[in-house]
């Protein structure tokens, strides 16, 4: 497992939610009551952006057909047929910063500092910025 930066703690208050993507896996980050989880950010329904969809406690309602998931365990709540549950992630804060535990094979961020694209160092957990 690597253990990839989502972003800071301050930019994700309780009750919010955002994306990251890596290795071609978006994975949606939450924050429910100032704890941090993580899971797939694809429907699998068909294959709508949760993060686009709305957040109440840790219910999570896809925005394309109504589909709810628990964003704690990425286990279906409720849906007119049996769809298959989200993988969900370990999260950790570390200071400010929130790390999700995923298997990656390689990750290219875009930089929050100078916005251009740079090659993630797994081994650092960080984006190496000019």
């Amino acid at each position: 497992m690597s253990k990839i930066l989502a972003g800071k703690a301050s930019d994700i208050p309780s009750g919010k939610m955002i994306m990251e993507s890596a290795d071609g896996k978006d994975i949606l980050v939450t924050n429910v009551d100032g704890n941090y989880y993580a899971m797939d950010d694809t429907c699998t329904h068909a294959g709508a952006s949760l993060s686009e969809g709305s957040l109440d406690g840790s219910t999570l309602t896809c925005p394309w057909h109504g589909s709810t998931w628990d964003c704690k365990t990425g286990k279906l709540i409720a849906f007119g047929t049996q769809l298959k549950d989200l993988s969900s992630y370990k999260v950790t804060v570390e200071s400010d910063n929130v790390f999700v535990e995923a298997q990656i094979k390689s990750l290219m961020l875009s930089c929050k500092n100078c916005k251009e694209i740079h090659l993630y160092e797994q081994r650092l957990a960080k984006v190496n910025c000019k």
